[in-house]
């Protein structure tokens, strides 16, 4: 009998560490309340990146998920921007900015094999506003970012 609850206990074990690995980045992508958590869930492979000021940069071979990667503690409401350049190899990429109060708003957006440069201005509230790297599967992408507000902080840390 003890042999046959052993087995139970193992497949059960394995069934739950399998259900708990499913779906990180697929599952997150399209799912605003995930993205506005505090949680910060992916999968990541062979990045190389640096931060210098108020730039980011990063090419990585693989991402799945999501990721914060800048930060802003504003006292009042204050008009900014986001330059970006990034190339997108495989996958789909997005920035999404979360507000205070949980409100996300998707800056960039790309699917594979596309590639985009420019500025977006954005407003952040007062309290604590993110920016989030959100990686759809098998996603491999070069990006440098650059923000005169806030911190970047790095990918996987």
């Amino acid at each position: 009998m003890s042999q046959k609850h052993f087995l139970l206990a193992a497949l059960c074990a394995s069934i739950l560490s399998l259900a708990g690995c499913s779906g990180l980045g697929a599952g997150a992508y399209n799912n605003e309340k995930s993205i506005a958590s505090d949680v910060n869930s992916y999968n990541l492979n062979n990045v190389t990146q640096s931060n210098e000021g108020d730039t980011f940069s990063a090419q990585v071979e693989n991402m799945e998920g999501m990721d914060t990667i800048w930060d802003c503690s504003a006292d009042a409401a204050l008009e900014t921007e986001l330059s970006y350049d990034i190339t997108l190899y495989s996958g789909k990429v997005k920035l999404a900015l979360i507000s205070p109060d949980e409100e996300v708003t998707t800056l960039v957006e790309l699917d594979s094999g596309k590639s985009a440069a420019g500025t977006v201005s954005f407003t952040l509230q007062p309290g604590e506003n993110r920016i989030k790297v959100v990686a759809g599967e098998d996603t491999g992408f070069d990006m440098s970012l650059t923000v005169p507000e806030g911190e970047f902080g790095s990918l996987g840390f």
